[in-house]
């Protein structure tokens, strides 16, 4: 399980979910660099869609190895952040297609003298988030559950690396109770292809101030009876990472650490989260 080589025969599919709620107005720390979780859920969304461009760029020809959709939530509903290709998923091969006009944001680094600068960054910008209303994250699982599992039943993909959902989240919900949240992620998780079973994986961005505990990244036996609620759901929505894949996330963390891990991002920069790009077939298989 979980070693199919992703090729232009046997592709893959990402789904990113992001939280355009009002809630994400609120400041978070980025790259030691105070922004609000919308500006945060901007930078990392479109991160994510430059780095499935990039690989897909196999020495100056583009390959056609991943179908993405990007679902945002807020107000009454979810909808897509990708309206110009339609609601469902899109080939990646496509947006390289029309990559837009690049954009800069400045966020502090950390130098090899320990010294803090300020720093361009470029962003190219293929979906635009927000920040309003409220957070319909369950009516956001369900489209997610619908375009997944169509895709895995499509003859073409059913025998392909199965698909990965990123949601980039505070981890409020408005239109679902806790266990409701659980259940769908659960059907979610269990979607499959003949390689395995669907991965969801969370970025959960807290606001300043709200954590005390250290920033954590592919965590395992958090204590939930120690953490905020919010928290805690977004560890039991996400997958825990298979045995097959937990060579590549060791590589990922410090040294000496082990798994089992959860795909799970607490109060971590989002940066470090991309990582979840470089386990198993997703990187080091593509051919």
């Amino acid at each position: 399980m979980y070693y199919k080589t992703i090729t232009h025969i046997n592709r893959s599919a990402v789904v990113i979910l992001v939280d355009c709620s009002l809630s994400m107005k609120s400041k978070t720390l980025y790259h030691n660099t105070v922004l609000t979780k919308q500006e945060v859920s901007f930078i990392v969304a479109n991160h994510i869609i430059e780095e499935l461009v990039v690989r897909c760029d196999r020495r100056k020809r583009m390959r056609d190895y991943f179908d993405v959709a990007a679902i945002g939530y807020s107000g009454d509903e979810a909808f897509s952040l990708l309206p110009s290709y339609g609601e469902g998923f899109v080939k990646v091969i496509r947006l390289a297609e029309d990559r837009p006009q690049p954009r800069t944001v400045y966020l502090k680094q950390r130098l090899p003298d320990n010294s803090i600068k300020e720093l361009p960054h470029i962003i190219y910008p293929w979906v635009e988030t927000s920040a309003s209303g409220a957070s319909p994250m369950y009516d956001a699982l369900l489209r997610t559950r619908a375009l997944v599992s169509q895709w895995c039943k499509e003859r073409e993909n059913c025998n392909s690396f199965p698909p990965l959902i990123i949601n980039i989240t505070d981890g409020a919900c408005s239109d679902a109770y806790s266990t409701d949240l659980v259940d769908i992620a659960f059907d979610i998780r269990h979607l499959s292809t003949s390689d395995g079973k669907a991965l969801i994986m969370t970025l959960h961005l807290s606001t300043i101030g709200d954590y005390d505990e250290p920033s954590e990244v592919y965590p395992c036996d958090l204590d939930c009876a120690t953490c905020d609620q919010d928290r805690a759901l977004m560890r039991h929505m996400s997958s825990l990472i298979p045995e097959e894949l937990e060579p590549f996330i060791s590589m990922c963390l410090r040294e000496g650490s082990s798994g089992p891990y959860r795909a799970l991002a607490l109060n971590h920069t989002p940066c470090s989260i991309i990582s979840i790009l470089n386990i198993g077939s997703i990187s080091t298989y593509l051919r």
